[in-house]
C-alpha cells in the first residue's frame, strides 16, 4: 500500500523534530513518504535551522488552521501523484499507544494497511484512533473498530482519497476536526475508528500551532465559545455542547443515526 504522511506545522521546528518525526523514524517510515506543510519561506528557514534538509516541504501560503486544513484537502484531492492514501499527523505527537498495557506503537505500517483494508471493506473513507491514552479504555472489545459517529482527531486521521466523491472542507478554525467528522459521516454513511489505539500529544501548547496562530489561550477560548454555537446550528443532534475545566467543547453524538 502506497501512502504519504502529511504534517501541517507552524513555529514548531524543534517540537516536530523531537516528537512526530522521531515517532515516524521509530516506525520505519521513510522520509520520502513524508510531506511537511509550512506557510512560507520564513517558516521554512526555521525548520532548516534544526537540520530537516532531507525532508520534503510544501508551502501553503495560508494563515490559520482552517485555511491550512482546507489547503491540504485540496492538495491531495486534485493531486494524485501522491497516491490515494494520506495520513494527516499533527506536529507534536509524542507517541501512539495500544491496548490495556499502553504499548508504544512500532508497527504503524501494518496498522495503516489494516485500516486501508477496513476502508475498502466498509466504504467509509476516514479512519482514526482514540483521542486519549488511557489503557483502561483501549482494551479490545467485541470489535476493535467502530463505524458510529465517534470523534476522530486531526492529530491522526487516515484518509482514502475518493476523487469520485465531493471534496469536503471545513468552514471554521476551531472544532474543524469535529466538522470534518460530521461531513464525512454524512457523505459516506459512517467513519471508522480503532478504539484500541490512543494518542499522546500536548494540547493547548502556548507556542506554535493553533493557540499561537489565534493570539493565545484566551483568544482560543473565545473562538471555541463562538464556534460551538455554529457547530450546533450546522449539525443539530449530531453534536453535543459541553463546558469542561479547560474550556468549551463540542462532542459528537455516537448514537446519531442517518435517516433511511
Amino acid at each position: 500500500m502506497d501512502f504519504v504522511v502529511a504534517i501541517p506545522t507552524y513555529n514548531r521546528h524543534k517540537t516536530i523534530l523531537k516528537q512526530t518525526l522521531k515517532f515516524l523514524e521509530l516506525n520505519g517510515i521513510d522520509k520520502e513518504n513524508i510531506l511537511i506543510f509550512v506557510k512560507d519561506g520564513f517558516q521554512f528557514q526555521k525548520y532548516m535551522q534544526v537540520g530537516l534538509n532531507d525532508y520534503k516541504f510544501v508551502f501553503t501560503g495560508q494563515d490559520g488552521i482552517k485555511n491550512t486544513r482546507n489547503f491540504l484537502q485540496e492538495f491531495f484531492y486534485f493531486n494524485n501523484t501522491h497516491g490515494d492514501f494520506v495520513l494527516y499527523l499533527d506536529d507534536d505527537i509524542n507517541e501512539l499507544v495500544q491496548g490495556l498495557q499502553e504499548r508504544p506503537v512500532r508497527n504503524l505500517v501494518d496498522i495503516l494497511a489494516e485500516m486501508a483494508e477496513k476502508m475498502y471493506e466498509t466504504g467509509y473513507n476516514i479512519c482514526g484512533i482514540a483521542p486519549y491514552n488511557n489503557g483502561f479504555y483501549l482494551q479490545p472489545k467485541k470489535t476493535d473498530y467502530t463505524t458510529t459517529l465517534k470523534y476522530i482527531c486531526g492529530g491522526f486521521r487516515f484518509e482514502y482519497i475518493r476523487r469520485d466523491l465531493p471534496l469536503l472542507k471545513c468552514s471554521m478554525g476551531q472544532f474543524e476536526d469535529q466538522q470534518f467528522n460530521c461531513e464525512y459521516f454524512l457523505r459516506d454513511g459512517g467513519v471508522l475508528r480503532n478504539n484500541t489505539i490512543g494518542i499522546q500529544t500536548d494540547h493547548f501548547q502556548p507556542e506554535g500551532g493553533i493557540t499561537e496562530q489565534v493570539g493565545g489561550y484566551d483568544a482560543r477560548q473565545k473562538l471555541m465559545h463562538s464556534n460551538m454555537g455554529l457547530m450546533k446550528g450546522l449539525y443539530g443532534d449530531m453534536v453535543l455542547l459541553k463546558k469542561k475545566k479547560w474550556g468549551y467543547d463540542v462532542a459528537l453524538n455516537r448514537h446519531f443515526k442517518l435517516s433511511s
